[in-house]
């Protein structure tokens, strides 16, 4: 008999030691556990490991070093982290998404 595939069980792929295929890994979550998964995922990106994350949410892209945009498949935006904390880069995201909300084009 055929197994399904376990959504959240890893799996090797594109030369990388391990993938997670997590649909909305946040979305059922109370916001204390939402902050702990999120920490979580930012001490194994700190350990060099390479996660990639697709979410609507500002405040769970923040944890993030770098935020992509895409508009019609294409990366159109990016922004990178470096220092600033976790809150100033949830208000610089929501500020570009504001900005993109209204119609506007952002360069640089």
């Amino acid at each position: 008999t055929k197994h399904k595939k376990d959504p959240g069980r890893q799996q090797a792929c594109w030369g990388l030691p391990y993938c997670t295929n997590f649909t909305l890994p946040t979305g059922a979550l109370d916001s204390r556990s939402t902050q702990h998964l999120l920490e979580l995922f930012e001490e194994i990106n700190n350990k060099n490991q390479t996660i990639i994350m697709v979410t609507h949410s500002a405040m769970a892209a923040s944890y993030a070093k770098r935020v992509l945009f895409m508009k019609d498949g294409v990366i159109f935006h990016q922004i990178y982290r470096g220092d600033m904390t976790i809150g100033q880069m949830n208000q610089k995201i929501s500020d570009t998404l504001a900005v993109l909300s209204n119609g506007g084009e952002i360069f640089g």
